[in-house]
């Protein structure tokens, strides 16, 4: 017993495609079960539905619903996403299958999903494959990730959890890192980069609330370059081997030598402060400078704040010891002080 739903004639235009769904599609929607037949959504575009859903579940733990995927726009889900800014596109396969959804006992859920050709604001990078189970285990979300690029691990989530019924132990995320293009993590610095690029590796934990997450780990770089949007001045990067540290709220830089366009160069070394990665408020010291363009940006950068600037320091000392110029505060707000 339910209420049936019928469709005839339901279409839509996405991307300039006409999706259609399937006239046949039938859903039965009951106090303790939900059934579907036929629901099939197709586009002109793809030999195969992009997105079917078949089965029922309710009371009994035997029953599956599916849910499935073939080449699914990813870039329709990423309009969901609250706050945007990411921009993902690729194309969704695979199916999320859900079981007894009305019984007493916790709902079951078990998905297999892959992301080809996946990209963020832009850039490719590679397939993403997910595993994920809810229910086994109680209320706990077990999560398992793998993204590559030509046959290469780039990310890789294991060991993972998330616990939505529990806000103060919500994450338990374990994330190996290996040749991650650092343009990636770009969005996450807001407008601190003009362009960054290069490879990162190492680990990373994340633990705790959503809104207050344990963060530990280190980053190791790999021909890292950046421009820093309000110095507007391309600069490469020498760790020597060190590691970034990340914590929950702080970004931890080692000694690092800068060179920029004309070979001019300098040592950086501080700490940038965030909340969960955003409002970035620096403490950093650039000291032992030769010949280095610190900034060379426009009115059009900054009208406040503009134009070009060629430093030389006489404090070429061991690390620590004499900070030739300093800089400090949030971007909308930085104090720099020159020694």
């Amino acid at each position: 017993l339910g209420l049936p739903v019928e469709f005839s004639k339901s279409y839509g235009y996405y991307q300039d495609g006409l999706w259609r769904l399937q006239d046949e599609a039938f859903v039965l929607l009951g106090a303790d079960r939900l059934a579907f037949r036929d629901f099939k959504v197709e586009s002109e575009q793809h030999k195969l539905p992009l997105l079917s859903i078949s089965g029922a579940a309710g009371l009994n733990e035997k029953e599956k619903l599916d849910i499935s995927f073939a080449d699914f726009p990813v870039e329709l889900l990423g309009e969901l996403i609250p706050g945007g800014g990411l921009e993902p596109s690729g194309n969704l396969s695979g199916t999320l299958s859900l079981y007894r959804l009305f019984s007493e006992e916790m709902p079951l859920m078990t998905s297999t999903l892959r992301v080809d050709d996946l990209s963020m604001n832009g850039m490719a990078l590679g397939k993403l494959s997910v595993d994920s189970r809810f229910g086994a285990e109680g209320k706990v979300l077990e999560i398992g990730a793998l993204l590559q690029k030509d046959g290469v691990d780039l990310l890789k989530i294991s060991n993972s959890k998330v616990r939505p019924f529990e806000p103060e132990q919500l994450l338990d995320i374990e994330a190996k890192i290996e040749g991650l293009p650092l343009e990636a993590i770009k969005p996450f610095g807001g407008d601190l980069f003009k362009s960054l690029s290069g490879k990162a590796s190492g680990r990373l934990l994340v633990k705790g609330s959503g809104d207050n997450p344990q963060i530990n780990g280190a980053l190791y770089l790999t021909k890292p370059q950046m421009n820093l949007a309000f110095l507007n001045s391309p600069m490469r990067l020498d760790l020597k081997g060190e590691p970034i540290l990340i914590t929950s709220h702080s970004i931890i830089l080692p000694d690092i030598r800068i060179t920029d366009s004309k070979e001019g160069s300098a040592h950086l070394i501080g700490v940038l402060f965030h909340r969960n990665f955003a409002d970035l408020d620096m403490r950093l010291n650039l000291d032992r400078i030769k010949n280095f363009q610190a900034m060379a940006t426009t009115v059009k950068d900054n009208e406040q704040f503009y134009g070009k600037a060629v430093v030389t320091s006489q404090d070429l000392v061991p690390k620590g010891n004499g900070r030739a110029v300093e800089i400090s505060g949030p971007l909308n707000d930085l104090y720099i002080k020159a020694n």
